[in-house]
């Protein structure tokens, strides 16, 4: 009987709800902090989320420019993420899954993503190339 209720739908689901919830307020808050802390510094580090794919931080022709080209484009990302991580965690403790959180819960991260990875493809052009 235990290890029907392991495998049910319902668990399975909650779990998936719990480290897509980890996922997202995880990446978000990494993000944030990563994209201050480089504000802050005003200093470029080899990170992968906030360079293009490739692209050196020393080989950075402005670094202050891309800098102030990024963070803010960094914050929406994060703070996207984090939204999504929100109504991921109101959507499971209100036990009620409604059909427009669902589509929003895919829709908007991949949207988020998209429009990032288009932000940094431009910023390899203007602070590489």
């Amino acid at each position: 009987m235990q290890a029907e209720q392991c495998l049910s739908t319902g668990n399975i689901s909650g779990m998936m709800d719990y480290m897509l919830f980890a996922l997202f307020i995880g990446s978000g808050l990494y993000l944030i902090y990563s994209a201050v802390m480089m504000r802050r510094t005003a200093r470029l580090k080899d990170n992968k989320i906030l360079l293009p794919a490739d692209c050196a931080a020393k080989a950075c022709k402005d670094p202050r420019a891309y800098i102030a080209f990024i963070f803010p484009r960094a914050i929406v990302l994060g703070a996207g993420l984090l939204l999504c991580g929100a109504l991921l965690a109101g959507a499971s403790l209100s036990g009620q899954e409604q059909a427009w959180v669902s589509v929003l819960l895919m829709l908007l991260p991949l949207a988020l993503m998209i429009w990032y990875v288009k932000q940094l493809r431009t910023a390899e052009k203007t602070f590489w190339r």
